[in-house]
């Protein structure tokens, strides 16, 4: 159950920051008027977001769970829907990747292997066959031409794994060097995904008025609704593995973790954690899935296969250069030199994956603990990456709709402040952001300080709001 008013008024509050950043996004024209963005506008009602949301959670008492489409259920599916739409029609708010998606897809889509060449190299190239000269004309035209401008790093080769690729060249397939079939595709993801959080939660006996987490907040409204990340697919892939598990489809829960994987990497992290907790209850399954997987991963890059090891030239590229907005990595940079620093990055990382797959293997047989447990695998794998791009922190939002944790909560809402990065790189004092990282993380490693203590002076595991496992069984 739930106090109706912080329903009301936060829902009402969410569609009024929709519109007002659909609105302001217009004033977002590529190349011009860098200065006069109103990006500190656009925080504002990103932080209105976060407090309605925060609001509207906070008065849902779990102790006895809505778990019927009730009229709070239909509002709080409403104003989910009808945020999407108003973003609908935005336009890209300090975001490029969607124009690397037009271009790799259009490429696919003449048959042109994506890994072989850069964008910069397409006048430099002679194509070998007459599609791919169709490539290059294409290319070539004024439609073609809008979209290479507008790439970043078109000197790099796509970091974008092969079912991304299949994706990209369907939106292409749908309308050509434009973004609208593109938006359809993320529109239609996010969706299916909250629909998929209804269930999960229904069969779970949760709350189902917990999937406001994921449907009013800003984050995943920000990257999906307005910036149309990728990762959108990626939190699909992730809810049809937890919608598996939960059914006991074991076999099915492996192929779409690898799905996720031939998406973004990143699920990845989770394949030996859920090896393991399979693993308890039959050996065989465990190995049967794993095999699936590697069998999944190897037939997505067949295709590809063409290009040799450039399949992975961007990838190196980015992993080993790219540094932005980071949180953990900065504090070990500061100590170690930057390339081992990443070594240890990447070292402890696998450790993480590790340690929860240790966790899992002793103590109950309880899907709960496998929620927790990639949660905490997929905040360590962001918190300590070079690249604390928000829309990478979509990808908790899976397990933290079924594990409602307020620090993650509280994080969600501070990365909004990654954006505060081009208000000082417009106005010439770039170094001004590190500050703001401060801020960022240090405010999340207050709030999780200050939870801890709730829970230790509570003395209740299931009072916890960080002991989700006993809070959601409550």
């Amino acid at each position: 159950m739930s106090r109706p008013l912080p329903l009301v008024i936060g829902g009402a509050l969410i569609l009024n920051t929709a519109a007002g950043m659909s609105f302001l996004s217009h004033s977002f024209v590529f190349g011009v008027g860098h200065t006069e963005r109103p990006i500190l506008l656009l925080l504002v009602l990103y932080g209105l977001g976060c407090v309605a949301t925060w609001w509207a959670f906070l008065s849902i008492r779990p102790e006895k769970p809505e778990l019927v489409l009730s009229k709070r259920m239909m509002w709080i599916l409403g104003v989910s829907l009808l945020a999407r739409l108003f973003l609908f029609s935005s336009t890209l708010v300090q975001e490029t990747d969607p124009y690397r998606y037009l271009w790799d897809g259009n490429a696919v889509l003449h048959s042109v292997n994506p890994y072989r060449y850069a964008p910069s190299q397409i006048d430099s190239v002679v194509y070998p066959t007459p599609r791919e000269e169709t490539w290059q004309a294409s290319a070539r035209t004024e439609e073609g031409y809008e979209v290479f401008r507008r790439i970043n790093h078109p000197g790099v080769r796509t970091v974008y794994p092969p079912l991304a690729q299949g994706l990209f060249a369907l939106a292409q397939w749908l309308t050509p060097w434009s973004l609208l079939g593109w938006r359809f595709l993320v529109l239609a993801a996010d969706l299916i995904n909250m629909g998929l959080i209804l269930s999960i939660l229904a069969r779970a006996r949760l709350p189902m008025e917990w999937s406001l987490l994921y449907g009013w907040s800003p984050l995943i409204l920000k990257e999906f609704g307005n910036s149309l990340h990728l990762d959108v697919f990626v939190v699909l892939a992730l809810l049809l593995m937890i919608h598996a598990l939960g059914r006991d489809r074991i076999h099915l829960a492996f192929v779409t973790l690898a799905l996720g994987g031939l998406v973004k990497l990143a699920p990845l992290a989770l394949l030996v954690p859920l090896a393991g907790w399979v693993w308890r209850r039959s050996a065989r399954y465990a190995l049967e899935g794993m095999t699936l997987s590697a069998l999944i991963l190897l037939a997505g890059y067949l295709p590809v296969a063409s290009a040799g090891w450039q399949v992975f030239a961007g990838l190196r590229r980015f992993l080993g250069t790219w540094r932005v907005n980071e949180g953990v990595y900065g504090l070990l940079v500061a100590i170690v030199p930057e390339p081992a620093g990443r070594w240890i990055v990447w070292l402890t990382v696998g450790l993480l994956s590790i340690g929860g797959t240790w966790w899992l293997m002793h103590g109950p047989m309880d899907l709960r603990r496998v929620w927790v447990a990639m949660l905490g695998v997929l905040t360590g794998l962001f918190l300590l990456m070079p690249t604390g791009n928000p829309w990478y922190f979509t990808w908790t939002f899976p397990f933290l709709t079924l594990v409602p944790v307020r620090t993650l909560l509280w994080l969600s809402g501070a990365l909004g402040l990654y954006y505060l990065d081009f208000y000082f790189l417009y106005r010439g004092v770039p170094h001004l952001f590190q500050w703001v990282r401060i801020v960022e993380y240090g405010s999340m490693a207050v709030v999780g300080a200050w939870e801890f203590l709730r829970w230790r002076r509570s003395r209740s595991f299931c009072r916890s709001s960080t002991s989700a496992i006993a809070l959601a069984a409550s």
